[in-house]
């Protein structure tokens, strides 16, 4: 028995800064993995696999779109992703917020598109498919700032974070959070395995237990299904599923449940 998770970012490197963590996570666990780089067009395809593969992921997707290629609004994009929800039939889907993480336009377009796809075929899905679960990506405003102060402190540059008005998610609607610590080593060779060689990265000037601290925790907003308990932290993204054996069809699964 085992759960579908479908992740659908902008670019090959978006999926480990996000939430790659998670992503080993539940693969450890069994969990089917997939997720989509819309923007993936022009980046370097062998980087981008062994970044995915140090996370578990199955298979990585990636459109003909380049970075900056995105349309802002329009049927096309939204098409890719109802496609998408339809064929994989994922049980979760772990998306860009509102916020676009940091209001990047490529980001903020994906949301857009897979918020649309996701909730137009809602509509009929309690007749005709499990329930799926839908998550945004977040990094709540506090907890940003501390780790950038962090770095600071340690003579790290942060320039990587130009505005950091327009980074984070406020912190009251984070409603998820899921400790990554036993996969953190592998979230931030992830991460390298997408960085230039002669890119800097700020993990190397942050002790282990700074690093489980800072980055051993990563956040959701829980877009689906509501309604939140506020005050109340979920710590798993498969509460309340019932898993499926892989390869059921949607029909089958909501005639066993």
């Amino acid at each position: 028995m085992s759960v579908r998770l479908l992740g659908v970012f902008a670019h090959p490197d978006d999926q480990a800064l996000l939430c790659g963590g998670t992503l080993a996570r539940y693969a450890d666990g069994g969990a089917d993995i997939v997720t989509v780089c819309l923007a993936g067009a022009g980046a370097d395809r062998g980087s981008t696999i062994a970044s995915a593969h140090r996370l578990g992921i199955r298979d990585v997707i990636v459109t003909d779109y380049a970075s900056g290629e995105l349309p802002e609004r329009g049927t096309e994009l939204d098409a890719i992703c109802i496609d998408l929800l339809r064929s994989l039939q994922p049980d979760v889907v772990i998306t860009f917020g509102p916020d676009g993480m940091n209001r990047e336009q490529d980001h903020l377009a994906v949301h857009a598109s897979m918020a649309r796809a996701f909730f137009s075929l809602d509509r009929g899905r309690r007749s005709t498919s499990p329930l799926t679960k839908l998550y945004y990506g977040a990094w709540p405003q506090q907890h940003l700032r501390r780790a950038l102060g962090a770095l600071r402190a340690r003579g790290v540059s942060t320039d990587f974070v130009p505005d950091l008005e327009r980074w984070g998610t406020p912190d009251s609607s984070v409603t998820t959070i899921i400790d990554v610590g036993g996969q953190l080593d592998r979230k931030l060779a992830a991460i390298l395995d997408q960085s230039p060689p002669s890119s800097p990265s700020p993990f190397r000037n942050l002790s282990g237990d700074m690093l489980a601290d800072l980055w051993g925790h990563e956040f959701y907003r829980r877009a689906y299904p509501d309604p939140w308990v506020t005050g109340v932290i979920e710590r798993d993204l498969l509460r309340g599923l019932a898993t499926r054996p892989l390869g059921a069809s949607a029909q089958d699964t909501a005639k066993a449940s």
